[in-house]
């Protein structure tokens, strides 16, 4: 919430301090993992990454007290930004063992860490290794802004910064100067830094529902690009009501023809707002009426969600 913002972060600390979150290794591990999942799954706005970041500064000496540097690295690894930002704290400092770590992840996942944390590894890898990715930050011409797009933790490309502003103007000259499919996929860029988007390049129209950018979406539906089911799941993540009411008006489909999915990814997300609006208005009909109440409770618990536990729980499960 951008109203009031330093009154809700003195609030947040009287609550840490009355929950004595600090006080207990278990419960400051749970209140680190519910940080990483909003941080992973919420949507950003312009103030998010900075606030989250107030409050690690916060909790910094209780994290160095309880992990050890590998073990901070490990717990916090699946968000580049949040280990970058702690690297630049000093709080984790990168040495041969995450080093290594970073290279392994890299081969196991498509998230190209070691280009990245270039910066930091290099003084513990091959030549080789060095020589290749060295060449590929020249060949994508992204060594001017390397650092800049680090902290920045979103897609480099210009065709994404037009969709994130939701300038309609910029980006009808873009396609049209550049002649990009409408229907076309974002780039991978090394610098993107939200789970979503790391999984899998998404269209333009996909990026523009996960950014919330209402008149970009709009600009290609009224230029006969498809609106899909996969546009609940960005929407979602958007966070923003217009979306959602935009996929309503059209009678889009959701993923598989229900709302389920919907749910708990809404859940996820920590868009509780968007959770409640779901199930009160969405799931209405007999056949999603029937949403598993063991796949919403394991949703709840694995994205650590627990404004979303219900008050009764009447199954077996």
């Amino acid at each position: 919430n951008d109203e009031q913002e330093e009154e809700n972060y003195q609030s947040l600390l009287i609550i840490i301090e009355k929950q004595r979150i600090q006080e207990s290794k278990e419960e400051f591990l749970l209140f680190l993992r519910l940080l990483l999942n909003i941080f992973n799954h919420h949507h950003r706005n312009r103030s998010f990454s900075t606030k989250m970041f107030k409050i690690l500064d916060f909790l910094s000496e209780k994290i160095k007290q309880y992990f050890t540097n590998f073990e901070i690295f490990d717990l916090l690894k699946s968000n580049q930004m949040i280990i970058l930002y702690l690297i630049d704290k000093q709080i984790i400092n990168i040495d041969e063992q995450i080093s290594n770590e970073i290279l392994q992840m890299s081969q196991e996942t498509e998230w190209n860490y070691k280009f990245f944390f270039y910066p930091e590894i290099k003084p513990f890898i091959s030549e080789e290794e060095r020589l290749f990715i060295e060449n590929f930050i020249k060949e994508h011409k992204i060594f001017d802004t390397f650092d800049q797009n680090r902290r920045e933790g979103e897609n480099d490309y210009i065709v994404s910064f037009y969709i994130r502003n939701d300038s309609v103007s910029e980006i009808d000259t873009y396609l049209n100067k550049t002649n990009l499919s409408l229907s076309s996929h974002i780039r991978d860029s090394i610098f993107e830094s939200n789970s979503i988007l790391k999984e899998k390049p998404p269209t333009l129209i996909e990026y523009a529902a996960f950014c919330g950018s209402i008149q970009i979406v709009k600009y290609l539906w009224l230029n006969k690009v498809e609106l899909s089911s996969s546009l609940w799941i960005y929407g979602i993540h958007s966070n923003n009501p217009d979306i959602i009411h935009f996929l309503e008006e059209n009678h889009i489909d959701p993923p598989s023809g229900k709302y389920q999915e919907c749910l708990l990814q809404s859940i996820e997300c920590h868009h509780n707002e968007i959770s409640e609006y779901i199930s009160n208005a969405l799931l209405t009909s007999e056949k999603d009426n029937g949403i598993e109440t063991q796949a919403k409770i394991e949703k709840i618990v694995s994205s650590f969600n627990f404004k979303e536990m219900p008050n009764e729980i009447n199954d077996k499960f």
